[in-house]
């Protein structure tokens, strides 16, 4: 599950992102897949992506989130008596990445609540994730979120070319993971927009099929499973075998940025026959080339 903005991963390969091969270009990519409402990544505006995202629907945008943003400065400062009034904004970067303060009151303006999957009243939602209707999940200044429509759960993240179908297996090791590398999870809950799709049960089910199709891991499957299959393994069998030693490359980065080292992985797992067996010079090689194709780097 990649979970670095466009900004992170500009910053440090001096390269456009890409997905699977995929470049990501909201500007340019359609919002609309299958029915369900995506938006992709444009510069660092991952917060109102998920946002929207997880409502189904284009309702706010960076300008009303800059309002927010501005009006807890004002707050704070007041509170501060003045102090830190030439301050830069706590709440908004010239960027566009928002504080988890604007997304809460931006939810709040929308009869919804974000809640700390910590917090004592969340007790027992990671356990039974499926009882929820929509999350969202922080990570390396990075926002995204995963929501249920109808019986489904669809990961929107926006450093995503569409969306992932999740069974109920999946987004409880969407959880697992989350909770073992660090992230920040909100349980989002209130009266969600009404969305057209979850009316629909054929569209709902194109809508899966569609995912799934178009390269998202079938029900049933973890959605972590670039570690354990395809013919490479970090803790698993390859085909039902022994397990497939990584490059020692991919190896190293799967401890410094998993994520990536997971993208490389199910790039490779795709490009690849299930089973072809290759040298470990070869297998290195593969890394690499993905590494730069995955940035654009020539």
């Amino acid at each position: 599950m990649p979970i670095h903005s466009l900004k992170d991963i500009e910053s440090k390969e001096g390269a456009s992102s890409t997905v699977s091969g995929e470049r990501i270009d909201g500007e340019k990519l359609p919002t609309d897949f299958a029915g369900i409402y995506h938006e992709k990544q444009i510069g660092s505006l991952c917060a109102v992506h998920a946002l929207n995202n997880l409502l189904q629907a284009p309702l706010l945008n960076e300008v009303g989130l800059a309002e927010i943003a501005h009006k807890l400065d004002a707050q704070e400062r007041l509170a501060l008596r003045g102090t830190g009034l030439e301050a830069e904004s706590a709440n908004v970067r010239a960027d566009g990445f928002f504080s988890v303060q604007v997304i809460t009151q931006a939810l709040e303006h929308l009869g919804l609540s974000a809640t700390p999957i910590g917090a004592s009243s969340m007790r027992g939602v990671a356990a039974r994730p499926e009882a929820e209707v929509g999350f969202i999940f922080n990570r390396s200044e990075h926002w995204f979120s995963v929501r249920r429509l109808g019986t489904a759960f669809f990961d929107l993240n926006s450093m995503q070319p569409r969306p992932r179908v999740l069974s109920v297996a999946q987004l409880s090791e969407t959880f697992a993971h989350a909770a073992a590398h660090g992230y920040s999870v909100f349980v989002v809950r209130g009266a969600f927009p009404s969305v057209q799709i979850e009316r629909a049960p054929n569209r709902l089910k194109a809508a899966i099929d569609a995912c799934t199709a178009a390269g998202g891991a079938p029900p049933g499957r973890p959605i972590f499973d670039a570690f354990t299959g395809h013919g490479q393994t970090l803790s698993g069998s390859a085909g039902g075998g022994a397990p497939a030693a990584l490059p020692s490359e991919l190896a190293a980065l799967q401890s410094t940025d998993p994520e990536l080292a997971a993208a490389l992985i199910a790039s490779m797992a795709d490009a690849a026959p299930a089973v072809v067996k290759r040298s470990a010079e070869e297998e290195a090689a593969d890394v690499r080339r993905k590494r730069l194709e995955r940035f654009g780097a020539k």
